[in-house]
C-alpha cells in the first residue's frame, strides 16, 4: 500500500496534478485501495465544500461506470460536473476491470482556471504508458494476494457489481440473487463460501465502511450519510454504528479530525 501510494504521490508530481486510485463497481469491494481514492486537491475541495461530497460520487462515478460499460477498456478524458476534466485509466488484469487510475484534475482547453493545470493532449498517449509502467504490476501483486477474490465466480463478482453501484438504495438477499441469476439459497450459498460471510453482514459492513469514509472526510450531515449509505434512518444507522464500531457516529467523526 505505502509503495503504491508513493507512485500515486510521483505521477502526481510529475504531471503537477493528482493521481488517485479509483474504486469502481468493476474494482472488488473487500479489496479496494481505501486511502487513495479521492483527490486532495484545492479545487476539488472548494467544489466539494459548496456541494457535497454526495455530487462527486453520484455523479461522477456513474458516469465513469457508464462509459466503462458502453466503450471497454480504453483510457479516456471525463469531463466532472465541475467542469474540470480527468484522464481515466482502468487497470486490466484477466480480463477484469480492478479499478481505475484518474489522473487529474485538469482545466480544460481554453478554460483558464488558477487552481488547475492546463490539459495536454500529448498526455493522453503518455499518461497510460507512465501509469501502466509505474503501478500496473504493483497492483496486480496487491490482488495475486488474495486468489480467491481474483478467481471468484463470475455470479458472485456480479452479485458484488450489483451491490457497489446500488449500495444507497434499499436491495434484498432476493434481488440480488436474481441480479446473479440464481436462487435465494443457492446464492446465499454460494456467496458466504466465495466470501468469507454471509450477504447480509457483507452488505452492512460496505455501508458502514462508506459512512466511515465519509464521517472522515466531509462535513454532510449524520442523517444525510445515513440515507445515501442506504439505513432506513439516522436512528437505524446509529444504532448499527455504535453495535459495531463501538460508539456513535458524531463519536466517531470528533476522534477522526
Amino acid at each position: 500500500m505505502q509503495t503504491i501510494d508513493q507512485r500515486l504521490q510521483l505521477i502526481g508530481s510529475l504531471i503537477g496534478s493528482c493521481c488517485v486510485w479509483k474504486r469502481t463497481e468493476f474494482c472488488l469491494t473487500e479489496r479496494r485501495l481505501k486511502n487513495c481514492y479521492m483527490h486532495d486537491h484545492p479545487y476539488c475541495d472548494a467544489v466539494k465544500r459548496q456541494c457535497g461530497l454526495k455530487s462527486c460520487q453520484r455523479n461522477d462515478t456513474d458516469l465513469i461506470i457508464r462509459h466503462l460499460r458502453n466503450n471497454g477498456d480504453k483510457p479516456f478524458l471525463h469531463q466532472c460536473h465541475a467542469g474540470a476534466c480527468e484522464l481515466v485509466i482502468p487497470i486490466c488484469r484477466t480480463g477484469r476491470i480492478l479499478g481505475c487510475v484518474l489522473c487529474g484534475p485538469f482545466s480544460m482547453a481554453n478554460k483558464d482556471e488558477p487552481l488547475l493545470t492546463p490539459w495536454r493532449s500529448d498526455l493522453k498517449n503518455t499518461l497510460p504508458e507512465l501509469v501502466n509502467l509505474l503501478l500496473a504490476d504493483l497492483l496486480e501483486r496487491f490482488y495475486n494476494r488474495y486468489p480467491e477474490y481474483t478467481n471468484m465466480d463470475n455470479r458472485i463478482v456480479k452479485a458484488l457489481n450489483f451491490v457497489a453501484a446500488n449500495f444507497s438504495k434499499h436491495i434484498t438477499l432476493k434481488t440480488v440473487a436474481e441480479a446473479a441469476a440464481l436462487s435465494p439459497s443457492r446464492f446465499s450459498h454460494l456467496f458466504k463460501s466465495s466470501c468469507g460471510i454471509d450477504f447480509t453482514g457483507y452488505l452492512l459492513k460496505l455501508r458502514l465502511s462508506i459512512a466511515c469514509d465519509m464521517l472522515k472526510q466531509t462535513n454532510i450531515s449524520i442523517g444525510e450519510i445515513a440515507l445515501f449509505c442506504g439505513f432506513a434512518s439516522q436512528q437505524h444507522f446509529t444504532t448499527a454504528f455504535k453495535k459495531y464500531l463501538n460508539s456513535t457516529p458524531a463519536q466517531y467523526r470528533h476522534a477522526k479530525n
